[in-house]
């Protein structure tokens, strides 16, 4: 039995557009996956810097209570900061905050960010934050933008089969 061209043509077609989804999805995913999370880690870096920056006069004169109190209260208005510690310049717990329940593991990362002031450095600080939320609301939106994208090139693949199908069918019932 011998397939029509019509068919095979369509065939081709569906296979091609799938391959085009498939690429589309993974360049989508790439781009979106790359920005998002280098934007994210920025930000939090830029937060953990201005952490730093809030609570140097407090280490400088070794003030454990102020420095304590500084972090809680900018802390407490990030969700997903899980634990905060501090360091002197000779390597001395300074202060700490960290939220019950305290977890480590995959998602949560570190930042760190020198405490400094004239060009001295008093410590460090360190944050560890949950970023799990963060990378699943990303993977939810790569998935969505991947789905937009199939969805516009199924279609595309469904007009131009139809199409194709019909100027094959009114050839071929015209040849009879």
């Amino acid at each position: 039995m011998r397939i029509p061209f019509w068919l095979k043509l369509s065939i081709l077609l569906v296979f091609g557009i799938s391959l085009g989804v498939w690429f589309s999805g993974e360049s989508t995913r790439k781009l979106n996956s790359e920005y998002l999370v280098q934007t994210i880690r920025q930000d939090m870096q830029r937060t953990t810097g201005l952490l730093a920056g809030i609570i140097v006069d407090s280490v400088i004169v070794r003030n454990h209570e102020k420095t304590e109190s500084l972090i809680r209260q900018y802390a407490s208005s990030w969700e997903n900061f899980t634990y905060i510690h501090v360091l002197d310049d000779e390597g001395l717990f300074v202060a700490e905050w960290q939220k019950r329940p305290i977890k480590f593991g995959p998602g949560i990362r570190k930042f760190e960010q020198e405490i400094e002031h004239g060009g001295q450095i008093f410590g460090i600080l360190s944050v560890y934050v949950d970023m799990g939320a963060m990378y699943t609301s990303i993977d939810n939106h790569i998935n969505s933008s991947r789905r937009q994208s199939a969805l516009i090139l199924l279609s595309l693949t469904m007009f131009i089969v139809f199409f194709i199908n019909y100027f094959a069918l009114k050839e071929e019932n015209e040849n009879k």
